[in-house]
């Protein structure tokens, strides 16, 4: 029996949060549609929260939370603009990689960029599209020469820029197992093959989101997130993967139980498919609670006076990026 109860501490950040929401993303949520970009002013007064980046205080941050608490934050955030919290949270997760599986060496090379007091330019390269889970990624990691070569393609990308940092997710040829890659800018044989932006994304505008192939990527090999086991980093993918639902879904409930279940259990493979199957059920939920209000507001619901239309864009779109048509609607079927 998992414990659901919401308690003091928890409750007053959500109480904070809500309260940044109400007052700071709202208000943004149009503009920074329309500019396809975070103002930078809500960027910095959303970092400086210390929410979007969950990193320990041992290693310079404002503390993590428990997985329920992060989905309560995230939701909070999204109920001020899923957009803006997409593009804040997308570049948190790579924190979070960085904090849960590198090293002594990686954290203290790599933490600060996200303790400075402006939003830091970072993504995680994970999504291939198909609903394919971790342990299903077709993107390679070879030993070479110098490191590894990283091959592949990812779906769905935030974008960091050259100035940024990503972590990309591949399968590594040498173990079978999965690893994450740390590589600083626009590496070569990194290319952009789709940009969102440029093409009219229909919702989550404000983050710089595309599509890119791997050609041969030489990175170092001290690159190699290597300071966590396969249940460390199983557990921080369930987190960033967890994270899409609670941007867009009515499902809390369930999203929290499996959040219990996921920071319980030590089996890769039963994290990865509880996962999934909360995935797919509260995406549907979400699409369905969304499509239902814009039709109880009729002709109104499509108007851009009110925000029902843009969250039902929003959860199309969350909905699609780990969409598994094979997953059952229910998270522990």
């Amino acid at each position: 029996m998992f414990d659901l109860t919401i308690g003091e501490d928890e409750g007053s950040i959500v109480e904070l949060v809500h309260g940044f929401a109400e007052r700071e993303l709202r208000g943004a949520a149009r503009e920074a549609e329309k500019a396809g970009a975070v103002p930078p002013a809500v960027a910095s007064a959303l970092h400086g929260l210390g929410v979007t980046c969950p990193i320990p205080e041992v290693l310079g941050g404002q503390g993590e939370s428990d997985l329920v608490t992060y989905l309560m934050v995230v939701e909070e955030l999204a109920w001020g603009d899923p957009g803006i919290a997409y593009a804040a949270l997308g570049a948190g997760h790579a924190a979070l990689l960085i904090a849960k599986v590198g090293t002594s060496a990686q954290q203290r090379a790599l933490l600060p960029r996200f303790l400075a007091a402006e939003a830091p330019a970072a993504g995680v390269l994970l999504y291939e599209g198909y609903g394919r889970a971790p342990s299903e990624l077709r993107t390679r990691a070879d030993r070479s020469a110098r490191g590894w070569t990283i091959t592949g393609a990812k779906a769905e990308a935030l974008l960091p820029g050259a100035n940024g940092l990503s972590v990309i997710l591949a399968q590594r040829s040498d173990t079978g197992s999965l690893g994450a890659f740390t590589a600083l800018g626009e590496p070569r044989g990194l290319r952009i093959t789709r940009d969102d932006h440029a093409l009219g994304r229909i919702a989550l505008g404000c983050a710089r989101t595309g599509a890119v192939a791997l050609e041969s990527v030489e990175l170092p090999a001290d690159t190699l997130l290597a300071g966590g086991d396969e249940v460390a980093l199983a557990r921080a993918l369930a987190q960033i993967r967890l994270t899409l639902p609670a941007l867009a879904s009515d499902a809390r409930l369930e999203l929290w139980e499996v959040a219990r279940a996921v920071e319980q259990s030590r089996d890769p493979a039963l994290i990865e498919r509880l996962t999934s199957n909360a995935i797919a059920h509260a995406s549907e939920a979400a699409l369905r609670a969304t499509r239902e209000g814009v039709q109880t507001l009729g002709g109104h619901g499509f108007i851009t006076d009110y925000p029902v239309e843009r969250w039902y864009r929003c959860a199309a779109v969350l909905a699609a990026i780990d969409f598994d048509p094979a997953a059952p609607a229910a998270a522990f079927a």
